[in-house]
């Protein structure tokens, strides 16, 4: 069996990949944007060539996974709804008939209103947006095109596989759990039954090996939930508070048009597994860990220390401004811009400082630079706690061994982290990882858990290198949150989310 997996590099379609490939089945896929392993790039809308193709490939089973899947986009762009959800399915399964190939196309529960649970494979299709509209047109287009063929009508899906969270519906959802410094409302009407990724596969490839034909659900008769509820677990799973998240508890003039319930049912559901309360921990495990106090040895916590632990960054700028006052008037704005997604060196080489004056410069800069440093909110208290239940920490900063020397005088809490990496341990400055490695590799080489506290962009693309346990300091008033909140790390205002231990 040759399967030509359609959509391959999206998330259905990857998963789908690599059970073909664990099971040593033979596939191609194609993609889209990202170029993966065994995939090429085919124009679905030019039926001559794509059966020219597939028939070169000699393909036995085709599997449509391309979708236009956001229904908001679906609302907003008819033309582009119907080319992806329309057009392409209907070539795919007229090429797939008139040359013998076995069709598996994927539809969904939004082909029903959820007005009148649950639906089998007899009840009246009626979908209530543009997204649902494309798909149950699909459906008909498949029917009507003839041939073998399978239409698997499924409900959300999502997978611990993902390359970003805002990937699937569900860890999207942990997103904003993780965002602990804005606020968020959240569904709680419609009932969801999210389909671990994983287990579906498992279907379509059974599907495949047997030759199914027809309509069939698949479906989680196990979950019954909502968005505002898997919130609600995945706090509850990765230790959070979820208070900063209201659920919206009815629906007013200009909601989205979705249904209400659409609960599937069909004669079969061996290949359901993964029930949302395990799913949750598959795909947030990477970023959960024990308390503190149950293994303290096995920890290794690592902190930056400027506008982390200690809040200078301003104290770098005025000394950087001043120091480099001959050349140009630094504006606050654009320092913290360059800072944020690069290093001081940019802006040496932006102003075209020669070489052989830079390391003058930073020694000017460390001396003017005042010492007044004071504490993030709950620092100092996090760092006492730390230290009295005997865990490892390590502070990894881009800052010269002088500035700190000066900031340790001040904070005298600061000497209880008896690990540093200082600006000349290391070649490399932010974003690259080379610092945190070396910190790893010189204090947490034994250690279970690594942890890790960074405020800007480049110290967390550093950072998210040696683990994905991360925390963001920032605020929605800082001048990294708009960058920082599109990154898959947890985001506090402060330590004080620790105290309570």
């Amino acid at each position: 069996m040759k399967v030509f997996v359609a959509g391959a590099s999206g998330i259905l379609g990857r998963d789908l990949c690599k059970i073909l490939s664990d099971n040593n089945i033979d596939y191609t896929g194609s993609f889209n944007t990202r170029m993966t392993e065994k995939c090429v790039k085919i124009d679905f809308f030019n039926e001559e060539l794509l059966e020219k193709e597939l028939l070169s490939m000699n393909i036995d089973v085709v599997i449509n996974c391309i979708v236009e899947r956001f229904t908001d986009v679906c609302e907003k762009d008819w033309a582009k709804t119907m080319r992806v959800n329309v057009d392409i399915p209907d070539i795919i399964s007229k090429v797939c008939a008139r040359n013998k190939i076995y069709l598996i196309h994927i539809s969904t529960d939004y082909v029903f209103d959820g007005k009148t649970p649950p639906y089998n494979i007899s009840s009246c299709p009626n979908p209530l947006q543009n997204y649902g509209i494309s798909k149950l047109i699909a459906e008909y287009r498949v029917k009507a095109n003839g041939g073998d063929y399978l239409i698997i009508r499924v409900p959300v899906l999502y997978t611990n596989s993902y390359e970003y969270l805002d990937e699937t519906a569900v860890t999207t959802l942990g997103k904003k759990v993780m965002n602990q410094v804005d606020t968020f409302t959240e569904d709680n009407v419609s009932i969801r039954r999210p389909i671990f990724i994983p287990d579906f596969c498992n279907f379509v490839l059974d599907a495949a090996k047997n030759k199914i034909t027809g309509t069939r659900h698949f479906f989680n008769n196990c979950d019954k939930t909502t968005k505002y509820k898997m919130t609600k677990n995945i706090a509850s799973y990765l230790r959070l508070p979820h208070d900063h998240i209201t659920p919206i508890n009815s629906f007013g003039p200009g909601c989205a048009n979705r249904p209400i319930d659409t609960e599937l049912l069909d004669t079969d559901n061996i290949f359901f597994k993964t029930d949302i309360k395990e799913g949750i921990a598959t795909c947030f495990q990477k970023f959960a860990y024990p308390e503190f106090a149950s293994c303290p040895q096995e920890f290794l916590v690592l902190f930056d220390l400027d506008g982390t632990l200690i809040d200078s960054e301003k104290l770098h700028y005025e000394a950087y401004r001043k120091t480099l006052s001959p050349w140009a008037d630094i504006k606050e704005e654009y320092f913290f811009d360059v800072i944020n997604n690069g290093s001081i060196d940019d802006i040496f080489k932006v102003l075209n400082i020669p070489r052989e004056l830079i390391a003058e410069l930073r020694n000017n800069k460390q001396e003017i630079m005042e010492s007044n440093a004071t504490w993030i909110e709950g620092a100092k208290e996090f760092i006492n706690y730390l230290d009295s239940i005997g865990v490892s920490m390590a502070i990894v900063t881009n800052t010269d061994k002088s500035i700190v020397d000066k900031f340790c005088k001040e904070l005298p809490e600061l000497a209880k982290i008896k690990n540093w990496v200082c600006r000349k341990d290391y070649s490399k400055a932010k974003p690259d990882p080379e610092c945190y490695r070396y910190a790893v590799e010189k204090y947490g080489a034994d250690k279970k858990y690594i942890i890790g506290f960074e405020n800007t962009l480049n110290g967390f693309k550093a950072l998210k290198q040696v683990t994905s346990r991360t925390y963001c300091i920032t605020n929605k008033m800082s001048p990294f949150y708009s960058s920082l909140k599109k990154e898959d790390t947890i985001h506090i205002k402060n330590f004080n989310l620790f105290l309570g231990h």
